[in-house]
């Protein structure tokens, strides 16, 4: 598991609940994979034939899926996203590639996103940092949506890199 600069390694999921107990930042938020050596990368970095691309390039891919996500979407939705951020994030939660980093508060569903995958020959690692300022708690994910609200979705907070794509010690800059 990864705090900061820190590696705590556990071996038990005793272990893990202790640290998440006694020495995780109490505004902590996780993130789960299943090899210890991925890099904390947004998918749209990561997907073949974008990761080629420049910056401005990727986002401009970014752009038309989102297009296109949205007119396949809209039909079906009786209440839209506000703006092209919540579509990002929405659009996130099935699947699209997107300059976002998905994280939870929930350390028991990072865990899941770990060790999910059959794994005989990695670690898995569990990134935790306390949340970024810029990822403040919402009101309206406090909130209980109506059914098929896109806002259902949202139930974990979105970090994206600067403009150079980076994230430092765990946490966005």
């Amino acid at each position: 598991m990864s705090h900061g600069e820190r590696r705590v390694e556990v071996a038990s999921f005793a272990e893990f609940a202790r640290y998440v107990e006694s020495e995780a930042p109490p505004d902590a938020i996780f993130r789960g994979h299943a090899r210890r050596w991925w890099r904390l990368v947004p998918q749209v970095h990561r997907v073949g034939a974008l990761m080629a691309k420049t910056a401005a390039e990727r986002v401009e891919a970014e752009k038309g899926m989102l297009r296109e996500f949205k007119r396949q979407v809209r039909p079906h939705m009786p209440s839209l996203p506000r703006d092209d951020w919540e579509w990002l994030a929405f659009a996130s939660h099935y699947g699209m590639p997107t300059r976002f980093l998905d994280w939870t508060e929930n350390a028991a569903a990072a865990l899941f996103f770990a060790v999910e995958l059959p794994n005989d020959y990695s670690d898995s690692a569990i990134w935790c940092s306390e949340r970024p300022r810029e990822v403040a708690r919402g009101k309206s994910r406090r909130r209980t949506p109506r059914r098929g609200s896109p806002r259902r979705a949202r139930a974990s907070p979105f970090t994206r890199p600067t403009s150079s794509g980076d994230f430092t010690n765990g946490r966005a800059t």
